[in-house]
């Protein structure tokens, strides 16, 4: 905050009382005319600005048209005892955002300064943003050769000035498991790139970050002329690994090869998307170089005896199928020269396969939904886990055959009375939970009991909600959210037309 004023009184008067920390301002600083203020605004560069109108040497009006030039984001408030038509036309022009008259109110001076900060503050967060937004878009132009890198190389200098000051690269992909055992996320992917880079940063490798998927990130980093790609690796594990307030989950990280300049980062990054791969079958909390290492011998993935699947399946042999399954994750863990993509495919071909022959055929919204299922999933284990579940879930379907665990309805039903009071509970994390597809739980669900997977939710927590009414002792404001409805007003009509009473009314009922 700048106060521009040739009166001490009122400069006295507002810096001392006024609650500038309240209002989110940290400095304040003063000057008694124009030019002085404008030579420490040149300085300082204040987010704010009031100014009084008539001062010796520079007014207040022309101060402002010089600030506009130099500092066009600064807040600029007029404070004046001259309310003349001409002043405020000139201050429109200038874009001045408010006017406060003498005698000064403190109550207005503080409304007005309050809003000036809250607009900074948003200003600020639009900024950093943008700013992000270009950075990202950067580093994922960086993965990419570029035919004239000049233009990329001066936006490098102005958002990411840290990146080109040493004269090395290295190109890193990490990958992390943040999700809970439930398989909840535990932070936000935004959240642990926003970790990543400060943990990276503190050991000394400014980066730039691009996210490919839900777990997994593109770093490019500069790095010290001594340092390998090995030894970048182990520095930043052992970073990432290192206490902290709140526990970090397990990382994979997989590095490209060092490059001399930017512009071959692209370079760098194939190696490192490359190495990445292995992700899929080594899972979180390893660390895979490329570069040095020979290339993996091909696997012959069409010798697998995908035969002995089918006949499982023909056989009605649910364990089998499973023994098949699990035997196929073991082998596919040593075949190093397969791709996880190639993986995926082959898993859901057999998917695929599986619902066909126990009489659950997949359209093309079915096989694509089943897709997406297996593209998030980011490790071969996982996948396999998946598989297992899918097709028992399928052999589950079949009239008369309830393998050990019940039916898939009845798997379902357990899972909501489990968690019916849970705010987050959905039809996906239900799906997730049984290893299928969300289309194909609710027609299962549907079919074999008569209702929708949500007309079940709502009935378990109507009816707990009953039992919670009927105590007096609780708050009746405290039901809905206790029941999983963050809503009260919803709880309150979805209650009365369940019941045919409103919570009020069904306690005066019971509780006469």
């Amino acid at each position: 905050m700048l106060i521009v004023d040739d009166e001490r009184t009122t400069r006295h008067t507002l810096v001392n009382h006024i609650p500038w920390r309240e209002l989110g301002i940290g400095e304040v600083e003063q000057a008694d005319d124009g030019i002085r203020a404008l030579e420490l605004a040149k300085r300082q560069s204040p987010d704010i600005v009031m100014t009084d109108i008539r001062m010796p040497r520079l007014d207040g009006l022309s101060f402002a048209r010089e600030l506009r030039t130099c500092l066009p984001r600064s807040k600029v408030i007029i404070l004046s005892a001259y309310s003349e038509v001409d002043y405020l036309k000139s201050a429109i022009k200038l874009n001045v955002v408010d006017y406060v008259e003498k005698p000064i109110d403190l109550d207005e001076v503080k409304r007005v300064i309050a809003s000036a900060a809250v607009a900074c503050a948003e200003e600020e967060r639009r900024r950093r943003k943008e700013t992000e937004a270009v950075r990202r878009e950067l580093a994922a132009r960086l993965c990419e050769p570029c035919s004239d890198f000049a233009p990329l190389r001066a936006a490098l200098e102005e958002c990411a000035p840290d990146l080109l000051r040493c004269g090395r690269f290295l190109t890193i992909s990490a990958a992390w498991d943040g999700r809970s055992a439930e398989g909840s996320p535990t932070l936000s992917h935004a959240a642990l790139e926003r970790e990543l880079e400060s943990v990276l940063f503190g050991a000394g490798f400014p980066a730039l970050l691009a996210s490919r998927s839900p777990y997994q990130s593109v770093i490019h980093l500069a790095i010290p002329d001594s340092a390998t790609a090995s030894n970048v690796l182990k520095s930043a594990l052992e970073a990432w690994n290192a206490p902290s307030e709140a526990a970090r989950p397990a990382m994979f990280l997989a590095a490209g090869s060092v490059e001399e300049s930017p512009e071959n980062l692209y370079r760098s990054h194939g190696g490192a998307m490359q190495a990445a791969d292995r992700l899929y079958r080594i899972g979180f909390g390893g660390r895979a170089v490329f570069g040095d290492e020979a290339p993996p011998a091909p696997f012959a993935i069409d010798a697998l005896p995908l035969e002995d699947f089918a006949s499982k399946l023909r056989e009605s042999d649910p364990e089998g199928a499973a023994l098949y399954l699990k035997e196929l994750e073991a082998r596919m863990r040593s075949a190093s020269g397969v791709s996880s993509s190639k993986l995926r495919r082959l898993y859901h071909s057999l998917l695929l396969a599986a619902a066909e022959k126990l009489g659950h055929p997949n359209g093309e919204d079915e096989a694509s939904s089943l897709w997406d299922r297996l593209q998030a999933l980011p490790t071969l284990a996982e996948t396999s886990s998946f598989a297992l579940r899918y097709v028992f879930g399928l052999f589950a379907s079949q009239s008369g055959h309830k393998p050990e665990g019940g039916t898939v309805v009845g798997k379902a039903k357990r899972f909501i009375e489990q968690r019916a009071c849970d705010p987050n509970l959905s039809i996906s994390a239900l799906a997730d939970h049984l290893y299928l597809t969300p289309s194909y739980v609710c027609l299962i669900f549907k079919q074999e009991t008569g209702v929708t997977i949500n007309q079940y939710l709502t009935s378990i927590r109507i009816a707990k909600a009953k039992a919670l009414i009927a105590d007096p002792s609780i708050k009746l404001h405290r039901v809905s959210g206790m029941v999983g409805y963050t809503d009260g007003k919803y709880f309150a009509r979805l209650f009365k037309k369940e019941c045919g009473l409103t919570p009020s009314d069904f306690r005066r009922a019971i509780n006469p």
